[in-house]
């Protein structure tokens, strides 16, 4: 294989646009609930929380259920109930709890985050990006909302949005090293190979040990044929 002037690689490990060697995994965000009180809600809440965090989302689903019935305005419980059936793989009633959440607070920006990845997840991305969206127009530095929009954005196809996203975040925060796969990967499936290898060199000096095998592999092969 040879590297033409613009340093691409012609020939092999051309990735196919959206697919990501290291990077993609979208942040869903966990709802903090500081200063519980001892109120019914507050302490089904804690319960739920545990529940989830212990990977018991049937169980979490069914406390839930039991709170919403005698608290079916509180924000929280819906959300809450949202994550365990994301948990689940169980995309739409997620989607229905995060909105009912939004119902209630309007001002909950994580639940459009969530909902975002939701529909993500269903390969609807334009309502994804709209959902993130909602959460940037409020708050332009949300990092999981920036930085998910970016994923869904490669997803569709839409290479210069992700990269204007990616490029973001590793503007407002270098050691974000996901940012650096996921660009690495959007340059990979341009054929761009000198700025692939570069971010995914970056990704592997911040990734450490965590560092994705397919990144490893990739920038071997490159430096293995003086790449």
């Amino acid at each position: 294989m040879g590297v033409d002037a613009n340093g691409t690689r012609q020939g092999g490990w051309l990735l196919p646009v959206g697919t990501l060697l290291a990077g993609g995994i979208l942040i869903l965000a966990v709802l903090l609930l500081p200063n519980l009180g001892t109120a019914p809600a507050d302490a089904q809440l804690r319960e739920g929380r545990a529940l989830l965090e212990s990977g018991q989302y049937d169980a979490a689903i069914t406390l839930f259920n039991q709170a919403i019935r005698q608290n079916p305005a509180d924000a929280r419980l819906y959300f809450n109930r949202g994550l365990a059936y994301f948990s689940q793989g169980s995309y739409d009633p997620a989607i229905v709890d995060f909105t009912q959440a939004l119902v209630h607070d309007p001002n909950l920006l994580l639940a459009y985050n969530n909902r975002g990845i939701a529909y993500h997840q269903q390969g609807d991305y334009e309502k994804a990006i709209s959902d993130y969206n909602q959460v940037l127009g409020r708050e332009p530095n949300h990092t999981a909302a920036l930085y998910n929009r970016g994923l869904a954005y490669l997803a569709a196809g839409n290479l210069s949005a992700a990269g204007a996203d990616f490029a973001t975040i590793i503007a407002t925060q270098p050691d974000f090293a996901d940012a650096y796969g996921s660009l690495g990967s959007l340059y990979a499936a341009q054929g761009q190979t000198t700025a692939a290898l570069a971010n995914y060199r970056r990704y592997l000096e911040l990734a450490g040990a965590n560092a994705s095998p397919a990144v490893q592999a990739y920038v071997a092969q490159f430096e293995g044929a003086g790449g």
